[in-house]
This record gives C-alpha cells, structure tokens and sequence, in this order.
C-alpha cells in the first residue's frame, strides 16, 4: 500500500508538473498574442493618422482649387467689365456716326441749294442775253434812221446848190415848207428814236439792280457758307481739342496712376520677396527641425525595437523558470513598459503632425493673405481696368507662378502623401497576413484550450477515483490496523491532498479566467478587424477622391493655361491698342495741322473775296455815276444828244457788259472757291471719320492699308477749267478750247506752270472801236483772274494760291 502511496503520489507530482509547464507555455504563448496585438495596435494607428493626414491634405488641397476657382472667377468678372466697356465705346462710336452723317445731310442740303442756285443763275444769264440781242436791234435800228437823215440832208443841200437864184424865193418858201417837214419829220423820228433809247436805259438800271440784287444775294450766300464752314470748322476743332485735352489729362491721370499703382506693386513685391525670404528661411528651419525630430523619433524607435527585442528575449528566457506567479507580475510590468512607449511613440508623432499641419497652415495663411490684398488691389483698380491691365496682367503671372510652385509642392506632397498610402497599404496587407495568422493560432489555442480541459477533466475524474481509493484505503486501515499514527498521517495527507485540489482548482479558475479574457480579446481582435476592412474600404474611397483629386487638378492645370493663353492674349492686345492709339494720335495731330493750314488758307481766301467786292462794289458805283450822267446828258436838245449819246452809249454799253461779264465770272469763280471749300471739308470729315472708325473696327488692318495707300498714292482726278466739271475730261480736251482760245488770249491771262498771269488793266476801258462789243468774255479768264498786275502763285493740286508751285508740291492726292 505505501509502495502505491508512493506511486500515486509521484504520478500526481508528475501530473502537477507537466500542468504548470503548459500553463507557462500556454502564458507565454498568450503573452506573444498580447504583444503582436499590441504591434498590431500601433500599426493600425500609425495607418489611421496617416489616413487623417491625407484626409486634412486633401481638404487644403480642395481649399487651394477652391481659391483658385474665386480668382478664375474674379478674372471672368474683370474680362466683362471689359466687355462692358468696349461695348459702351461702340455705342458712343455709333452715335458719334450718326452726328457725322447728319453733317453729311446737311452739306448734301447745301450742294442740292447751291445746284439750284447755279441753275437759277444760268436762267438769268439767258436772259441777259436776250435782252442784249434786244438792245442791238434797236441799235441797229437808231443807226439806219440816222444814215437816212444824213441822206435827206445831203439831197436837200444839193437841189439847193442846183437851183436858180430866181426861184430862191419859191424855194425859200419851199425850203421852208421842207424844213418844216423835215424838221416835223426829224421830230416825229427823234420821238421815235427815242424811246428806245429811254427803254434800253430803264432795262439796263433793272438789269442793274436786279444784277446788283443777285450779287447782294450770292455774297451772303456766300458769307453764309462760309460762316457755316467756319462754324463747323470751329465746332470740328473744339470738339477734337476738347478730345485732346481729355485724351491728356486722361493719359497723365493714368500715367500717375500707372506710377503709383507701380510702386505700390514695386512695395508689394519687395514685401513679397522679403515674405517669400522669411518663408524659405522658416520652411528651412522647420526642414531641420523636422529632419532632426525624424531622426531623434528614429533613434527613438530603434531603441524602442532594441527594448523590446530584449524584453522579448527576457520573457523567452523567462518562460524557462517555473514559478507561474513571478512571471505573470513580470509579464504586466513589461506590457506596461510597452503601452508606455507606444505611448510616447504616439505622443511624438502627434507632435510632429501637429506642426507640420501648423507650418503648413501657416504658410497657406500667409498665401491667402497676399491673394486676399491682391484682389483688393484688383477691386479698387477695376475703374483703370483698361490703362492698368497691363500691370494686373504682370501681377498674374506672378500669382499665377507662385500657383504652379505651390501647385509643383501639393503634388510633391501629393506624391508622398501616395507614397505613404501604398506603404500604409503594403503594412495593411502584413497586418492582415498578421492577423490570418493569430486567427489560425488562436484556433489552435481554442484545440488546445479544449485538450487542457479533456485532460483537466480527466485529471478530476483521477482525483476523484484516487479519493475514492484514498478513503476505502483508509477504512481499510481503520478496520485493519485502528491505530492513531495511521490515521493522524493519513489526516495529514489528506489534508495535504485538500490542499493542492484546491490549488488545482484555483488553477483551474485563473485557467478558465483566462481563457475567457483570450475569448474577449479575441472578440476585441474580431471587431478590429472589422474595423480594419472598413478602414480599407475607407482607403478605396481615399484612392476614388484621390483619382478625382487628379482630375480636378488636370482641369485646373488646364484652366490656367487657357488663362496663360488668354491673358498673353490680352497683353498683345493691349499692347497693339496702344500702338494703334499713338498712330491715331500722331495722324489726329497731323489733321489738326492740316485744319490749321486749311484755316489760314480760307481767312486768306476770305480776305481777298472781300477786296474783291469791294471792287465790284466801286465798280456798281462807277456805273451808277455813268448811268446819272447819262440821264442828265439825256436832257441836252435832241440833235446833240444824238451825236454824243450814239458815241457814249457804245462806250457804256461796253463797259457794262465788260462789266457784268467781269462780275459773273467773280461769281463763278466765288462758286467755285465754295465748291472747293465744300470738298476740302468734306474730304477732313471723311478723314475724321474714317480715324474713328478705323480705331475700332479696322485695328488689325489699318497699317496695312495705310502703308498700301502710301506705297500706292491714288491717280489724279480729270477737271476741266472751261466746264467745271471732275472726272469728264481734261482742260486740253474740252471742246470749248477751239471757240474760247481767242477770246482767251485776247484778254490776257495765262497758266503757265501753276502761275496765274493777269496782265489786264480794269481801269483802261476798251475803245470804241471794237469789231464785236456785243462779245461774251471766256470763264476761263474770269475763273482765275483775282486782281489786276498780279502774278500769283497757285498750286493744282492742294488748290491753294500763295503757297507753293504744282511742281513744288508734296501732296500725292489730287483735289
């Protein structure tokens, strides 16, 4: 029986033994679980920070296109302001068109009354011809009667010389009879001389007046037109010189403004460039900063590694002892020391996020705020978009620069930002592989957790029979041997036994506790890999973002090309605009000198019409004299009277016609100056017109035509001095040269070489003995003629006396 005690006992020990060995392994085991979880834990967290760090860098990157989206915005609402403007100024050039064809009507009114004129005034001068052919009829007829009386008087004083003297008495009473008829007879023939005569004096004072009355009339005719002309003129010239003193103090506005706004910008740079320096300088010592805090948080790590390779290796070398207490205290201890560092660990790298989220918000502060004085800078400006667009354009480039670096440093960042995610990804996959794996362990643990509970079970059931034995043993003893001893030791035993069951079963208990806590924890690793899959879909919809992400960011890039483009677009357009402003400056100034030269000329032409009618008025007056003498010598007795009458009214009648030919030649000639003055005016208005409107609507093409039209000066247009007709045919051509050549040169006046020679004296009035006194003078002769013994300079195609010879002209264009 003891041999058996011995046995059992031993076999109990040995029992007791292998248990606590496979509960130390089975702690160790759990112990390595704990551990990895733990790594796992820090692995999962290190990927949800990063997980938020790409989240927060994709809303700054969102923020950045979002700013970016504000200023496309604010360069679209700048574009149509600009719009606005240029439309605004189409309208004004459109209503400034409709001024000038209204000039236009009203100069076209003037040509329509000044050709009804002209025609009034070829009516009247065919009837001057008529009642000049009427006067030289009765001319005609007041010479016959005479040579009649003249042949009487002679046939009278013949028979008288013929004739006795002794019928003298008979004659003399038939003398007389015959005197009294014939001086009847002269009387009835004077009375009926004279009346015509009477009547052509009465039609020639209303040829006269009328003559005096049309002159009156075309003078203020003419005096309207040219107040009209100068008028226009002057209203022409203010209104340009209003446009140019605006135009001016526009430009030296801008200029100031331009100045300003350049310092200011020149401020702002320098602002910048300091901003940009203290940046890089800061971003520089953040880099080393940072540098340095990776590598102490990699020194850190490392000996965190190392700590806890020698913690691992401890508890392996630990796993070799056999009390089960003292290793459990030391497991917790070094569980602590690891959730310690872990800690830190953690704490550190919240450290680093946190500043680098704080430098990164900072600069982008600092970035919004230059953006943010920019656009106010761009709204105070948007009144002088026009004249300082050259100067936002500049500030956009440069803006637009700094957007390209900033975007060259997201996408960078963009790229790590991936980096870190495909690392996060690649730790991902470990910690699932990980987690296969403490999966497949954990199962093994639950088999073996199963077979310690079969052989706990049957270590009971062995207890149970050993107490069983233990108790027959002991009856048996009591009924077999009844001593003291046996049973005081077998007491003792079995207390001893009492004992290390209630151990076991204390074992037992902190075995099922702890099984319990390894089902919860694995639970626990259950719900975080739950968690973990959904931080991968997570990851996805990161990956889908980011796509998106790239795609914005494509668009945007393609945004600011468009508005590269556009904007050099713009600059070249300003920039032919103001190149084409200082041409239409230069060609307005040249107009304006033109305008000056045409004014001097036209005072000057004024100046001599007007010593021109005064005279013609000298010579009405003149006339006017002549004509009272001759009504006073008109009351003289008949038979003088008709001697010197026949004599003075050839010279009167002459001079009158001389004298109204000379006047409707003035008139023509006045006419014509008119005609000249009227196209001349016309012509500036179209040059004006065409200015303005070439400003706008031809800008590209206007220096192309313009250098054609000076390469290529347009052919002189045909004029005709005899017909005072354009474009019909030439002075040498008319078929007036051959009836009007003598007459021409019978009065005196040659062209020689653009150089009017007027050798004609007014004064000397033509003798009596002229062939034909009933003669019409040339137009020709009177077109040019202007005063008498004067040579003056005249030029065909300017149209200008006084200035230059036609050889000696710079004018290309024909007027």
């Amino acid at each position: 029986m003891t041999s058996m005690n011995g046995a059992n006992r031993r076999e109990n020990a040995s029992n007791l033994l292998t248990l606590q060995r496979l509960i130390k392994e089975k702690e160790a085991h759990i112990e390595q679980l704990l551990q990895e979880r733990e790594i796992e834990r820090s692995d999962l967290a290190k990927v949800t920070l990063e997980k938020e760090m790409a989240q927060a860098e994709t809303v700054n990157q969102r923020a950045v296109i979002q700013q970016l989206n504000q200023q496309l915005e604010n360069m679209e609402a700048v574009l149509q302001h600009l719009r606005d403007e240029h439309e605004q100024a189409t309208i004004k050039l459109h209503e400034e068109r409709k001024n000038l064809e209204d000039l236009q009507f009203r100069m076209e009114e003037e040509n329509i009354d000044k050709t009804t004129l002209e025609s009034q005034n070829a009516d009247d001068e065919s009837k001057i011809f008529e009642l000049e052919e009427a006067l030289m009829s009765a001319r005609e007829a007041n010479e016959r009667m005479e040579t009649e009386l003249n042949k009487v008087r002679t046939e009278l004083n013949n028979l008288l010389q013929k004739q006795s003297p002794e019928t003298l008495a008979l004659l003399n009473e038939g003398i007389s009879q015959k005197q009294d008829k014939s001086l009847q007879r002269s009387e009835v023939v004077s009375e009926v001389s004279i009346p015509p005569n009477e009547k052509d004096e009465q039609t020639l004072k209303e040829e006269c007046e009328r003559l005096r009355v049309l002159l009156a009339e075309r003078q203020t005719e003419a005096e309207d037109l040219l107040k009209r002309q100068s008028e226009t003129i002057q209203s022409l010239t203010s209104e340009f010189n209003e446009q140019i003193k605006k135009l001016n103090s526009e430009l030296e506005h801008s200029s100031v403004e331009m100045q300003a706004f350049k310092d200011e910008n020149n401020a702002l740079k320098l602002q910048n460039n300091e901003l940009v320096v203290k940046l890089k300088s800061e971003i520089e010592q953040l880099n080393k900063q940072l540098t340095e805090q990776e590598k102490s948080a990699n020194e850190k790590l490392l000996a965190f590694e190392k700590r806890i390779t020698e913690l691992n290796n401890m508890l392996e070398a630990e796993k070799l002892k056999s009390a089960s207490s003292p290793a459990g205290h030391h497991q917790q201890a070094c569980s602590e020391e690891l959730n310690n560092l872990k800690q830190q660990q953690k704490a550190v790298l919240d450290d680093l996020t946190e500043y680098h989220n704080n430098v990164l918000s900072n600069a982008e502060l600092c970035h919004s705020a230059q953006v943010d004085e920019v656009t106010s800078l761009q709204a105070d400006n948007n009144e002088n978009a026009n004249n300082l667009l050259l100067e936002k354009i500049k500030a956009q480039e440069e803006l637009l620069n700094e957007q390209k670096e900033q975007l060259a440093e997201f996408q960078l960042q963009y790229k790590t930002i991936i980096q870190d995610k495909e690392n996060s990804e690649s730790r991902l996959g470990e910690l699932e592989g990980n987690l296969n794996r403490i999966k497949a362990e954990l199962a093994e643990s639950k088999v073996k957790q199963d077979e310690l509970l079969m052989e706990l079970n049957g270590a009971r059931s062995k207890r149970d029979q050993l107490v069983e034995e233990i108790c027959t043993m002991l009856g048996d003893l009591s009924v077999a041997e009844k001593s003291d001893n046996l049973s005081a030791v077998l007491h003792q035993r079995i207390n001893d036994l009492k004992e290390q069951i209630s151990y076991h079963e204390k074992n037992r208990q902190d075995l099922q506790k702890y099984c319990q806590t390894l089902e919860s924890e694995r639970n626990e690793l259950e719900s975080e890999l739950t968690r973990v899959n959904v931080t991968l879909k997570n990851a996805s919809e990161v990956q889908s973002d980011s796509a998106s992400l790239k795609e914005e960011l494509d668009t945007v890039r393609q945004k600011m090309l468009s508005l590269e483009k556009s904007a050099s677009n713009a600059f070249d357009q300003l920039e032919v605009k103001s190149n084409e402003l200082q041409a239409i400056q230069n060609q307005l100034d040249k107009v304006l000198a033109e305008q000056m030269e045409h004014e001097k000329v036209h005072n000057h032409t004024i100046t001599v019409l007007e010593t021109e009618k005064q005279v013609l008025l000298e010579r009405i007056q003149e006339a006017e004299n002549r004509l009272a003498q001759q009504q006073q010598q008109s009351k003289l007795p008949v038979l003088n009277m008709n001697q010197a009458s026949q004599e003075s009214e050839k010279v009167d009648v002459n001079r009158l016609l001389e004298e109204k030919a000379s006047s409707e030649a003035q008139v023509n000639f006045l006419n014509s100056i008119i005609v000249d003055l009227h196209a001349k005016n016309a012509e500036l208005e179209s040059r004006v017109r065409a200015m303005l409107v070439g400003a706008d609507e031809h800008l590209d093409s206007h220096s192309n035509k313009r250098t054609k039209s000076r390469g290529t000066p347009p052919p002189p247009r045909l004029w005709c001095d005899n017909c005072l007709v354009f474009d019909s045919h030439d002075t040498k051509d008319c078929p007036q040269t051959t009836a009007n050549s003598k007459n021409y040169h019978n009065n005196g006046t040659h062209i020689n070489n653009g150089v009017i020679n007027n050798n004609n004296n007014h004064n000397n009035p033509p003798s009596s003995t002229d062939d034909s006194p009933h003669r019409r003078p040339s137009k020709t002769y009177h077109k040019h003629r202007i005063s008498s013994t004067t040579q003056r300079i005249y030029c065909d195609n300017c149209g200008v006396f006084d200035d230059h010879i036609t050889e000696s002209c710079t004018d290309t264009q024909t007027f």
